[in-house]
């Protein structure tokens, strides 16, 4: 188990990442469900930046693990996360602009 630590504005984030035993070594697709309701009750302004944050974690975790299709699973993973973080910041801004 990987905790990822997130620093946005001073507060720390924290998300637990599993390194599948079967050898994916990736975010699994519970945990990116996981992720995405935990990351929707943070404050707006920490979402907003979190897209740098998970990519900043995909290169260093790429540069710990060489197997590309490891990196290449990470990144479809944090890829999906991201859609799921869009979608609910779009949400909101349309909530909020009513």
């Amino acid at each position: 188990m990987l905790t990822l630590t997130l620093e946005v504005f001073g507060q720390k984030h924290y998300l637990n990442i599993s390194d599948d035993p079967k050898g994916i070594g990736a975010l699994s697709c519970q945990f990116v469900e996981d992720a995405a309701k935990e990351i929707t009750q943070w404050p707006q302004r920490d979402r907003m930046y979190i897209h740098l944050a998970l990519h900043a974690a995909m290169q260093f975790y790429q540069s710990l693990n060489a197997s590309e299709d490891r990196a290449r699973q990470l990144d479809l993973h944090i890829t999906k996360l991201c859609g799921m973080i869009d979608q609910n910041l779009e949400y909101s801004r349309t909530v909020l602009d009513q």
